[in-house]
Order: C-alpha cells, then sequence, then structure tokens
C-alpha cells in the first residue's frame, strides 16, 4: 500500500497545549477512522504531529520541515493567525495544502475593504506569492464573528452600551476591532476600550 502523511501543527505545549491536544487526537481518530475502513483504497495515512508552541518562527520552521517530506501531502493547522502569518507564503509557493481549524483573521484570505483587509492592512499579495489558493480554515473570520455578536447583543439583547476587553492576542485583537466597528455602526455606544493580557 501507498503511505499518504497528513501533518499537524498545532500548540500541543504551552498554555493552549490541552485544546490543541484535543484538535490532534481528532485528527488522529479521522485518520485512523479513514484506514479503517479503507476511504482512500490502496492507501494507508499516517498523521505526523508537529507543535509549532504558537511561535511564529517554529510554525515556519515545520513547515518548510514538512515540505522536505515528500510523502507529506497537507497540514492541519495552524491555530493561529501569527503563525499562519509566517507560514503561508512558504506553503503557496510549494503548493501545501494548510487547513486550520481556527486561524481567524480575514487578511489571511481577503484583501477587500469591506473585511479591512484594503490598502496598507492588503497581505494577499504577500501570503499567496504564487497566487493560488492553498490555505482554508473551517471557522468564520473575526469581521464575520466580530459583527455577530455586535449585532447579537445589540438586536436581541437591546444593550446600548459596552466596556470591550481583549486579551491583547492577534484573536481578541480582532474580534474586539470588528465587534467595535459593527457595534457603532449600530448605534452602540462604546464606553471604555482596553487590552489586557
Amino acid at each position: 500500500t501507498i503511505v499518504i502523511k497528513v501533518a499537524t501543527d498545532l500548540p500541543t505545549s504551552g498554555m493552549y497545549g490541552s485544546d490543541s491536544q484535543l484538535a490532534e487526537n481528532g485528527a488522529q481518530l479521522a485518520v485512523d477512522q479513514a484506514n479503517a475502513n479503507h476511504t482512500i483504497a490502496g492507501v494507508t495515512l499516517q498523521l505526523v504531529a508537529y507543535d509549532d508552541a504558537q511561535d511564529a518562527q517554529k510554525g515556519a520552521s515545520n513547515v518548510t520541515a514538512m515540505l522536505d517530506d515528500a510523502q507529506i501531502a497537507g497540514m492541519i493547522g495552524p491555530s493561529a493567525s501569527s503563525v499562519a502569518q509566517a507560514e503561508l507564503s512558504i506553503a503557496n509557493n510549494a503548493s501545501f495544502a494548510m487547513i486550520s481549524p481556527s486561524a481567524a483573521d480575514p487578511c489571511l484570505t481577503q484583501n477587500t475593504v469591506a473585511s479591512g483587509c484594503a490598502g496598507a492592512n492588503d497581505k494577499l499579495s504577500t501570503y499567496r506569492p504564487a497566487h493560488r489558493a492553498s490555505f482554508f480554515r473551517v471557522v468564520a473570520t473575526d469581521n464575520l464573528q466580530g459583527s455577530a455578536e455586535a449585532t447579537f447583543l445589540y438586536t436581541t439583547r437591546h444593550y446600548r452600551k459596552v466596556y470591550v476587553i481583549d486579551d491583547g492576542e492577534a484573536y481578541g485583537t480582532g474580534l474586539a476591532k470588528y465587534f467595535v466597528q459593527e457595534w457603532k455602526s449600530l448605534g452602540g455606544v462604546v464606553v471604555a476600550q482596553k487590552s489586557v493580557k
């Protein structure tokens, strides 16, 4: 049989380790089930786990190592947008597929004014030097999540004033940014906004 490897690149160590280990376990389960069911005839899938420790440089090194193994077809990960930013151009140049469970920065895949990813924020050509899509995700982007949260609180819960606190990380600040934009466009008042690490 032919062996095809699927890699994971998740922060399985550090403060996000327990959540990332669940995602890695899910990937292993999918591989095990596909092999047991002979989903791809004549092929045995093998999971190869990498730990990016939610560090951009480590993630970039991991992708480079994956590309050195011709049996690795693609990867699940990264979970953080900051790591994806470092990995995307490397993977894109090699037409290497990345599927993220949680990297939600809209600028990883968009360059529209509506997403906030145009002009100085347009990084798409940097992330896609080969001019083809190789990065995919299974989560809504920050702009969609933040806008939906603001709309729910304003229209369904009928709140009119908020105090916005984020964790200072890329995901939290992104959500806060798009939440505040939508909140203000609905007529809501932001009493104060703070990043707390």
